[in-house]
């Protein structure tokens, strides 16, 4: 019954570990389970009370020597084993963008465009560099991987004093680098998350990756996929694929308005970014999709007090009107599609 009953719990408290086993009709069949184990519980009390009883005192005990003995030794081994290595807060801010950096040259890219979210916020970057400790090694004996990230994070803080923000960084050890990331996330109340992305993932099944596919099923705030094909620079156009609804055409808006916000300020620049939503005219399109596209478009750009300029051309499919579009463009923020691109 108790193993029912932690498989239902930990199935919705935990929806990001990785698990061994598939339940099948799940959570029908646990339930049914407990039930079942009810049932036979009540059956076995008219057959032998003494059985309860003595189940009974066997769990007292183990509660008993699970607060007495346990629960200080796993302190004990936490105490041991914390698994932060080096945190450095500079200022504690309301807004936070997370940005995992892996390596050098990710750290560059991601922490020049996660200080633009965080300075039109008045945030600070929240730069995190995960060290995998194989399994074959502990925890504690991961600290070696010190001097690597450090230097890692040398360049994310390096990036925040340049343009002027405040940076906080963090080396953690972790079995999994994406359970780690998101544990780190929801306990450091983060508001978006950046991820590098190379363009390619090494297996067939997986979309973009084990780190970015295991975060993107159930993230724990905004997260942004990002891949840079050319080193970071002010953007002159913004292209914007969307229907013009939804979550994610928010919140592309919202990106696109805080980089052109960024950049018009007179010490970045005084850039004049144009924001362009996309539409594409499909063979199959019905008429008020187009009219219902320049409407939300016009709505959410009102709400959100930035000007856009809709561009809309026809294509045989959503992919290519986008791919043919992205010539002409600098930079491409669009939510998560059903389609692969």
């Amino acid at each position: 019954m108790m193993v029912c009953y932690s498989l239902i719990t930990l199935r919705e408290r935990r929806p990001d570990l990785d698990r061994r086993f598939t339940v099948p009709l799940f959570p029908y069949l646990p339930w049914a389970g407990i039930v079942i184990c009810i049932a036979l519980s009540l059956t076995l009390f008219e057959l032998s009370p003494i059985a309860w009883f003595t189940a009974l005192a066997w769990i007292g005990a183990g509660i008993v020597i699970h607060y007495v003995y346990s629960v200080p030794q796993q302190e004990e081994l936490a105490a041991q084993e914390r698994p932060i290595l080096l945190e450095e807060i500079v200022a504690v801010t309301e807004y936070s963008v997370l940005v995992p950096v892996r390596d050098v040259g990710q750290a560059y890219s991601l922490s020049k465009l996660g200080a633009i979210f965080a300075a039109v916020h008045q945030g600070e970057i929240f730069a995190l560099n995960v060290v995998r400790v194989p399994r074959a090694l502990t925890i504690s004996e991961g600290r070696f991987f010190l001097q690597r990230g450090r230097t890692v994070l040398d360049v994310a803080i390096r990036q925040g004093k340049e343009m002027n923000v405040p940076v906080h960084t963090m080396l953690r050890l972790g079995r999994n680098v994406g359970q780690t990331i998101m544990s780190t996330a929801r306990q450091r109340g983060s508001n978006l998350i950046l991820l590098g992305w190379p363009g390619y993932s090494a297996s067939r099944n997986v979309a973009f990756g084990s780190v970015i596919d295991l975060i993107s099923t159930n993230p724990p705030c905004d997260l942004a996929v990002v891949r840079f094909r050319k080193p970071w620079e002010p953007p002159e156009r913004i292209l914007l694929p969307m229907r013009g609804r939804g979550p994610n055409a928010r919140m592309a808006l919202e990106m696109a308005r805080d980089i052109a916000a960024f950049y018009a300020m007179p010490e970045h620049g005084s850039h004049a970014i144009r924001i362009q939503p996309l539409h594409i005219i499909t063979p199959r399109q019905r008429p008020e999709d187009r009219e219902a596209f320049y409407t939300n478009v016009k709505r959410l750009a009102d709400e959100l007090d930035i000007q856009v300029e809709p561009l809309e051309t026809e294509a045989s499919d959503p992919v290519s009107g986008i791919v043919q579009a992205t010539f002409q463009a600098d930079l491409v923020i669009m939510g998560a599609s059903s389609q692969g691109i």
